[in-house]
């Protein structure tokens, strides 16, 4: 060693390589404890809580009320039906459908647009954003040609491309009487001439494309009711032939059947449609007498028998936003469908209490009027849905995973629904993400509302100036349903 060298040199390499293996073995060991430690963290178990749902379903089982032990109440028949039908569609889906049922990305958020109420255009640039399919009431058949006949609003058609928004226009068989609105109905001869005539038929499909091609619209809806056929064959031939002449152009189509008409036959129409429309209301009309418009067991039962006959993923809700009134006076009976706006209206006028029936989701009232050119008496019983009744329906169409839900119809409805309708409210879903039922306890003053006069003369004297509403809503926190709600006080516009 000369003089220059460091205390601690040297030439040899040995001390580095000890230095190395020994970092090397350290950062291994370290390594290795960090992993067993994540490990033990994720496979660690706590101690076992009390069976809690096992002591739920011994007290469920005491609620029971098709126990021949317990006595029933409305408390424990509030929501048997809803429980013992999805738990019969788990049960089956679990058999026979779990290999085939698809998983969408998205489900249908639809409404029916007519053009011919003035609230319905204000009501779609308004909500149309929580929608992704219109149907509007576009097309007809005309009465003298038995052609196509358009009546397209340009205001309309331009909002449901702002909102980008599936146009299905409806292809309907109802036919306007200019001269007596009141006798316009469902016209069953128009449509026979149009399903049963191979010419008339092909000219009216090579129509409904070249219109449909014109103007950009996704596809075409199909509402023929009261049917005259003697049999559901032409039907099915006309859906047939439309569908081979439209599908293979991209465009969709269905159709709006009621639930158990021997006009459809069920089965073969879903070969030669894309998405079959429920429509499940009008459960009580004016042959009837006063009822529900669509009670929630009523569709329930409707739904399960329809899964029976078409597959569930091809099937649309029709789900009702209206009201009806069933008048009885001197010259006899007669029901009105009205607004939800309205419905309210009269209730507040006639100081009426409105009811919530906890059995079927729909709510009703009665008040008399007298009538103001006779000294008789009008007496009127309204019964129609609310936001409680649509939410209550909708869980039950996602739970049960149909193609999705359509709305009869904007303008109609109660505009609390807007807070939950472009949602997916199934089970899991609302586990996610929890709806805030607190949204739903305050009626808001319509914005849109014109004054409502009542009675005749030439001075005003104002009843009521603009204030909201408030609602009492009983929750079914294990359900996620509306169990109970009282209209504590209306709003007035």
């Amino acid at each position: 060693m000369d003089n220059f060298s460091q205390v601690f040199q040297t030439n040899s390499a040995a001390r580095w390589k000890s230095v190395k293996w020994t970092g090397r073995i350290i950062l291994l060991v370290v390594l290795f404890l960090f992993t067993v430690t994540i490990l033990a963290i994720n496979n660690g178990s706590n101690p076992n809580l009390p069976n809690i749902n096992a002591k739920a379903r011994y007290y469920q089982s005491k609620l029971d009320p098709s126990n021949k032990l317990t006595f029933g109440s409305p408390l424990n028949k509030k929501f048997k039906g809803f429980k013992d039908f999805l738990e019969k569609k788990q049960i089956e889906d679990s058999v026979k459908k779990i290999s085939t049922m698809k998983l969408n990305a998205s489900q249908i958020r639809a409404a029916f647009y007519t053009p011919w109420l003035s609230s319905s255009l204000a009501d779609l640039q308004k909500n149309g954003d929580k929608l992704n399919t219109i149907y509007p009431e576009w097309f007809f058949i005309d009465t003298l040609t038995y052609s196509l006949q358009t009546r397209i609003d340009s205001a309309g058609l331009a909002v449901m491309k702002q909102k980008r928004l599936s146009i299905q226009p409806i292809f309907t068989n109802f036919h306007t009487n200019k001269t007596d609105p009141g006798k316009s109905d469902f016209d069953g001869k128009l449509a026979h001439v149009v399903i049963t005539d191979p010419v008339k038929r092909k000219f009216i499909i090579r129509q409904i494309m070249d219109t449909l091609t014109h103007y950009g619209l996704q596809g075409i809806n199909i509402d023929f009711e009261e049917l005259t056929e003697k049999n559901n064959e032409p039907l099915t031939q006309f859906q047939k032939e439309l569908y081979e002449a439209l599908h293979d152009k991209g465009f969709l189509v269905s159709i709006d059947v009621s639930p158990g008409n021997e006009d459809y036959d069920y089965r073969q129409l879903s070969k030669y449609n894309d998405f079959i429309m429920l429509m499940a209301y009008d459960q009580f009309n004016n042959a009837t007498g006063p009822g529900p418009i669509s009670s929630q067991k009523w569709i329930e039962e409707k739904l399960d028998w329809m899964d029976n006959q078409v597959d569930v993923s091809k099937i649309i809700l029709g789900v009702a936003g209206y009201g009806r009134d069933w008048i009885t006076e001197e010259e006899g009976k007669r029901t009105e469908d009205i607004t939800y706006a309205e419905v309210i209206d009269k209730a507040k006028l006639a100081g009426a209490n409105i009811s919530f029936d906890n059995d079927t989701y729909n709510l009703n009232f009665n008040y008399t009027e007298s009538a103001s050119d006779t000294s008789s008496e009008i007496h009127h019983s309204i019964w129609f849905t609310d936001a409680a009744t649509t939410f209550n329906i909708l869980r039950f169409s996602d739970d049960y995973a149909t193609a999705g839900t359509a709305l009869w119809h904007l303008g109609a409805e109660d505009p609390r629904i807007w807070n939950f309708y472009g949602h997916n409210l199934s089970t899991e879903a609302l586990r996610l993400s929890p709806f805030d039922f607190n949204s739903l306890s305050v009626m808001p003053v319509n914005p849109d509302k014109k004054p409502t006069p009542t009675g005749e003369g030439e001075l005003l004297d104002i009843i009521y100036t603009p204030e909201q509403g408030n609602i009492k809503l009983e929750i079914d926190n294990q359900e996620m349903l509306i169990a109970e709600q009282q209209y504590v006080e209306l709003p007035s516009g």
